[in-house]
C-alpha cells in the first residue's frame, strides 16, 4: 500500500538532485524563480511483473501486493473527482492554514486554529481544493480462461489521472496495482 507513493517520491527526490546539479537542464527547462514550483510531479509506474495472475487465482496473501491481472473490461464509469490536497478556513476568525494532502484516503483536518484557538472550527474550501480525475473500471476474466460451465469472477479498480478515459468496455487488459479488498455493505432490507 505504501510501496507505490514511495516510488514516487524516490523518483520525484532524484529528479530534484539531477535538474539542481545540472545548470544547462535549470536553464532551458525552467523558469529563473524556483525550480521545485515549476517542475512537473513524476509518477512511477510499474508494469511487466513478472507473475500474471488470474483473478480465480487471487487470494487472501496477495491483499496489499502488487499484482498483476489480465481480463476484459465491461464497465467504465464516469469521471469522479479525487481530492488530493484540502484547503481549509476557520469559520471564526477566517484564517486559512497550509492546505493538507491527502494520505490514502484520510483527511487530516485541522483541530485548533492558530489564530483563535477555537476547536473543530474549520470548514472545506471546495474552490480552493486540488483534485485529480478518477474513474472505476469492472472488469472480468477473458473468456478463453474461464472454465467451462462457470460464470467469470470480476473486479473493479480504480484509474487515475492520463489513465482516465483510456479504455472502453471490450477492451482486453493487463492491470498492474496494489490489490485491495474492501468489504461489501449489504443493504439493511436484505438483513436479517
Amino acid at each position: 500500500q505504501e510501496i507505490v507513493p514511495l516510488f514516487d517520491i524516490v523518483m520525484n527526490d532524484i529528479a530534484m538532485g539531477i535538474v539542481q546539479q545540472d545548470e544547462s537542464l535549470r536553464q532551458q527547462y525552467f523558469s529563473p524563480e524556483s525550480v521545485e514550483s515549476s517542475m512537473a510531479r513524476l509518477q512511477v509506474r510499474t508494469f511487466n511483473l513478472r507473475e500474471v495472475k488470474t483473478m480465480r487465482g487471487l487470494d487472501p496473501s496477495d491483499v496489499d501486493h502488487l499484482i498483476s491481472v489480465k481480463g476484459m473490461v465491461t464497465h467504465v464509469s464516469s469521471i469522479l473527482p479525487d481530492l488530493k490536497q484540502a484547503c481549509f478556513k476557520c469559520s471564526v476568525c477566517g484564517n486559512t492554514p497550509e492546505p493538507v494532502y491527502i494520505d490514502r484516503g484520510n483527511i487530516q483536518e485541522p483541530q485548533k486554529c492558530n489564530v483563535c484557538n477555537s476547536l473543530n472550527s474549520f470548514i472545506l474550501l471546495h474552490n480552493r481544493c486540488l483534485f485529480s480525475n478518477k474513474q472505476q473500471v469492472k472488469m472480468q476474466e477473458t473468456p478463453d480462461t474461464v472454465p467451462e460451465g462457470e460464470t467469470p469472477s470480476t473486479m473493479a479498480t480504480y484509474v487515475f489521472d492520463d489513465h482516465v478515459d483510456a479504455i472502453k468496455p471490450g477492451d482486453r487488459v493487463k492491470v498492474t496495482g496494489i490489490f485491495r479488498a474492501l468489504p461489501v455493505r449489504v443493504a439493511s432490507k436484505q438483513r436479517n
